[in-house]
């Protein structure tokens, strides 16, 4: 697969995070997710380590995730408001037992939410 070779020819060592959609949006070509992120594994250098992270903002309700551990990725990331019908801002994080941070999720989730003070004035701000 011409993905795969591309990966294997270029200079992995180097690169941090790879981010990889499971199913594309322009064309829906699903990926094979699994295969290209065992290649990249495998041309890591001795030590090295490169973060996966799977984009299933598509997948979600098109592909089996019951196992996301299988897939090999450090990380998995899906919204959903496309399948589920939630708001717009829902989502998921699956991430590998060796990423979890001990950290209280309600602090997460106030991290992502818009500071009150910001809210309130675009809100009440009037001519």
């Amino acid at each position: 697969m011409a993905a795969i070779d591309a990966i294997q020819a270029s200079g992995t060592e180097r690169v941090a995070m790879l981010i990889i959609d499971h199913i594309t949006s322009n064309t829906a070509c699903l990926l094979p997710v699994a295969d290209l992120i065992r290649a990249c594994r495998a041309h890591q250098l001795a030590g090295s380590h490169m973060t996966m992270l799977v984009d299933g903002a598509h997948a979600l309700g098109s592909v089996d995730l019951h196992n996301l551990a299988e897939l090999d990725a450090d990380i998995y990331v899906a919204n959903c408001h496309k399948w589920f019908l939630c708001p717009r801002g829902c989502a998921f994080l699956w991430a590998r037992q060796s990423l979890h941070v001990r950290t209280p999720a309600w602090h997460t989730l106030q991290l992502a939410l818009p500071h009150p003070r910001v809210c309130h004035r675009a809100r009440c701000s009037r001519a």
